[in-house]
């Protein structure tokens, strides 16, 4: 089976799944677009990590997701890549925060 195949049979089956896939949208659109940004200026990962001083294993694990670039790096990010990055913060309701587990 493709991913896509079983995705969209877990999206249309399985409401938790839809949930949480539907809120790490802005992440896949974050990604979405560095990547092509990265491709429409004709630059390697590699190359691009050099640009902003980063590794290139650093720009693959963030283009596939596995981690999340650091203010600083948005911001080199955004002059590497000619982009224009807006951090908008959002109200959280108190039963919107995780609970809190104690260590230990």
């Amino acid at each position: 089976m493709k991913f896509r195949d079983y995705r969209d049979s877990r999206l249309a089956a399985d409401s938790a799944f839809r949930a949480e896939y539907e809120a790490l949208a802005p992440e896949f659109d974050f990604i979405r677009t560095v990547i092509a940004a990265r491709l429409a200026a004709g630059l390697t990962q590699y190359q691009l990590a050099k640009m902003i001083g980063t590794s290139q294993p650093a720009i693959a694990r963030m283009e596939a997701g596995a981690t999340l670039p650091s203010t600083r790096t948005l911001q080199k990010l955004a002059g590497a890549l000619n982009l224009t990055i807006q951090v908008t913060p959002e109200k959280i309701e108190a039963h919107q925060l995780p609970e809190m587990q104690a260590v230990g």
